[in-house]
């Protein structure tokens, strides 16, 4: 097919991988355990939602793409951190290690 390609604003967004330099995660503690994390791609929650109840960080380890990065990082937290933190891939690394 011949014609032109007009360049949408999402074609200049640049996406990071877990392994990256540039990709970052955001832990946001919620108090009592409970925690937010984030970036550009994903976010999850792990504690107590008051309408969903307990979230568990332990059935979301083997979640495809960073939700599975951000369980295993809760959980080596063991405790979340009282203020907000970023951490990048390297820090995260150190944490979690070697994903399956």
């Amino acid at each position: 097919m011949i014609g032109f390609h007009v360049k949408s604003p999402f074609d200049g967004i640049t996406h990071y991988v877990y392994g990256d330099e540039s990709w970052r995660v955001n832990v946001s503690p919620r108090g009592g355990g409970d925690a937010r994390y984030g970036n550009r791609h994903a976010t999850a929650f792990f504690g107590h939602h008051a309408k969903q109840g307990e979230i568990r960080a332990e059935d979301y380890i083997n979640h495809p793409g960073d939700i599975a990065i951000f369980a295993r990082l809760h959980l080596a937290l063991a405790e979340s951190p009282n203020e907000r933190i970023t951490l990048d891939s390297a820090q995260v690394h150190e944490l979690i290690g070697n994903l399956p």
